[in-house]
């Protein structure tokens, strides 16, 4: 057994086995010989496996659950599952899913979730498939160590996943409302979605406390019980979900490494694979990506050969470990089709392993994701996720390496000469302290929106006076801001989908950029309007609308409406004008003459740079990429550059500290090794 197993290990795997008993066909056909023999032809080299599952049945002989029926009489088959794949030189890591549990729901009514206390009901209660066992409930907690005793003394792991660790409702049992009044005095559960109310805020902060406090709880007894076993958290509801599900970064720092299972576009993949490899412990961090053409619930359509290539190739660009999901038959067999697919795949990927622990990444761009602000006070359209993760898509499309600053790195965006944070919401003293420094310091913030009024006040003596009644506003250019909102001028202004904050600003040196237009609308008479089929613009406010200010040897850029954080083109064309004002082209590290589709990563050290590019369009499209120039900013002349693996010798040029050299044809993927 190796407790670093995971530093050796980049094809990862599993397969779904949340398999129901109520059929005798159900898991009747599973071999292990089989099994192994599907991880084999998938070219593995790591392989998780369901101990238990969402259904709640066990694969081994429990005595505090229920084991599976239709394995009764050969309860030891996953772990002679799991002796044969260390037979055959792979690491084992089990999987037990904490809080997904319907068979101990059923059994146990009173460890339920409940959300709906009309009815005093859990979700499963009325008619889903999944019973939610609630983390506040103690004799649930207990029954938890107890089967994870039970796996500790049974099977040998070299690691063990942690399922769902996150609120999948909002609790409002008997345990949850007892431990909030024990904590604050107040009886009541408040409404959970009212964010301006003090008691609702503070419901959201237990929660996030409640489930760091149950996950904390479970991972050091399993360390204590384990001592030689990595532990790990699904951590996708970091990036993949709301607010609602109470989860902050105090999750994955209990990982040995971060992980989770996520879906989207690649440029959205990008984003999320920085965000892990900004939080996780220890690289390198995992990312789990589906086989799956559309999502699990059609069992039997596949991505291509090609497009899980390209996703697995991303990953690899991002110095990250892949972990692809499959899912079993109900009879128990594995399709030895998908093994081929995926050993494939894995067989492109490999080639590559051992360049994916040089240097560290290089960003000219921060954008600052706050975990804890996934949500909008004042029905705002962008939160600190989807705007950062839309900005995210901006700067990868055009070739801007960039990073992913999140709650527990603010103190290190020193590290960005510029920093993005699309509607910033959810921090901490501590965090704003940061962003005080880094900008006293010399970086450039753009934030944008009002939920964080001390960075307002600080910066700009800013007050929130209220908001705009109509939903459509419109940012107009005054004469210092006229070239950086081109082409929209004060008649003809950037239209925005948000309610407007009007803000007050008293501090002097303030450079107001843009000032907020509206339409006309009548604030009592809903039919006085100028046009019956549109908002155009037509009330010029004076307040401002986007505004700059000095700050120490910094600068602060202020967007009243998160519009970098909008999907549309001519939005993203002001955002990228936004960084080219204060951060230029010419300063980048990198500029390229490669298209849109292609995102590139890079990293460096003292002895050698890597640059990876990755066609991000669609894979079936079979065109390849005609070869583009590549000018990359490096402190000394190289003295060779070669594209891996085979090696191959590129030429180049260097002067005035830019490294110039044209990238081969591009399929789906290239690296490129600078030797200094």
């Amino acid at each position: 057994m190796e407790s670093k197993w995971y530093k050796k290990s980049y094809r990862r795997s599993l397969v779904d086995m949340h398999i129901e008993d109520c059929d005798e066909s159900f898991l009747s056909e599973f071999s292990p010989e089989a099994y192994v023999e599907y991880l084999r032809c998938a070219n593995i080299d790591s392989a998780m496996i369901y101990l238990q599952s969402h259904v709640g049945l066990c694969h081994y002989p429990t005595k505090s659950g229920v084991v599976h029926k239709n394995l009764v009489g050969r309860e030891d088959v996953i772990k002679r599952t799991i002796d044969l794949i260390h037979k055959n030189g792979m690491f084992a890591v089990g999987y037990y899913s904490l809080i997904y549990n319907t068979r101990e729901e059923e059994r146990h009514p009173e460890w339920r979730i409940i959300d709906d206390l009309k009815t005093n009901t859990s979700p499963h209660q009325r008619g889903g498939r999944y019973g939610f066992l609630c983390p506040n409930n103690m004799e649930h907690r207990a029954f938890v160590k107890t089967q994870l005793s039970e796996i500790a003394e049974y099977f040998d792991l070299d690691g063990l996943f942690l399922d769902m660790t996150f609120w999948p409702a909002v609790c409002r049992c008997e345990c949850c409302r007892a431990r909030f009044e024990k904590e604050t005095g107040i009886s009541v559960l408040p409404e959970f979605a009212n964010f301006n109310s003090a008691d609702s805020a503070l419901f959201r902060k237990s929660r996030y406390k409640w489930m760091t406090d149950f996950a904390t709880d479970i991972t050091d007894f399993v360390r204590g019980i384990m001592p030689n076993v990595t532990v790990s958290h699904n951590n996708a509801s970091a990036v993949a979900a709301g607010w609602t599900r109470g989860v902050d970064e105090t999750i994955g720092d209990l990982c040995d490494y971060v992980t989770g299972d996520l879906y989207g576009t690649l440029l959205g993949h990008s984003f999320s694979m920085k965000y892990y490899r900004a939080v996780s412990n220890n690289q390198p961090y995992e990312y789990m990506l589906t086989r799956f053409s559309q999502n699990l619930s059609q069992h039997t359509l596949s991505k291509t050969e090609r497009q899980l290539t390209q996703g697995v190739l991303l990953t690899a660009a991002h110095h990250g470990a892949n972990f692809v999901i499959d899912a079993i038959d109900p009879v128990g067999t594995v399709n030895p089709e998908v093994a081929k697919l995926i050993g494939a795949a894995y067989a492109e990927e490999k080639k590559y392993e051992k360049y994916l622990t040089v240097g560290k990444p290089v960003s000219d761009v921060g954008i600052w994701y706050s975990i804890t602000g996934r949500h909008t006070s004042f029905d705002q359209s962008v939160n600190s996720l989807n705007g950062s993760t839309v900005l995210g898509e901006t700067l990868g499309s055009n070739h801007v390496l960039y990073d992913v600053v999140t709650n527990k790195t603010a103190d290190t965006m020193s590290g960005y000469p510029i920093v993005f944070a699309p509607a910033i919401a959810g921090i901490e003293s501590e965090h704003i302290e940061a962003a005080k420094k880094y900008v006293r310091d010399g970086g450039v913030l753009c934030f944008s929106g009002v939920e964080v009024p001390e960075f307002l006040d600080e910066f700009f003596g800013g007050k929130l006076l209220g908001f705009t009644e109509n939903k459509n506003s419109y940012a107009a250019p005054t004469e210092i801001g006229s070239e950086l909102l081109a082409p929209f001028t004060e008649k003809y202004p950037l239209s925005l989908s948000d309610k407007h904050p009007i803000v007050k600003m008293e501090k002097n040196g303030v450079r107001v950029l843009a000032t907020l237009t509206t339409p006309y609308a009548h604030p009592t008479d809903k039919n006085k309007f100028a046009s019956i089929h549109s908002n155009p613009p037509v009330l010029k406010t004076g307040h401002p609308a986007v505004a700059e200010v000095d700050y120490g040897r910094g600068k602060v850029i202020w967007l009243g409406v998160a519009f970098d954080g909008y999907p549309g083109r001519q939005h993203r064309g002001i955002t990228m004008a936004i960084l080219r004002r204060y951060f230029g082209e010419e300063r980048q590290t990198l500029i390229t003459g490669a298209p849109k589709m292609v995102e590139a990563v890079a990293y460096s050290s003292d002895t050698e740079w890597q640059i990876s590019f990755c066609n991000v369009g669609d894979a079936e499209d079979g065109r390849k990429i005609a070869p583009f120039e590549v000018s990359l900013a490096i402190p000394k002349a190289p003295r060779e550059v070669k594209l891996l693996p085979s090696g191959e010798r590129i030429d180049f040029s260097y002067e005035n500290g830019r490294l110039k050299f044209e990238a081969k044809e591009l399929d789906l993927f290239a690296m490129y090794s600078i030797i200094l």
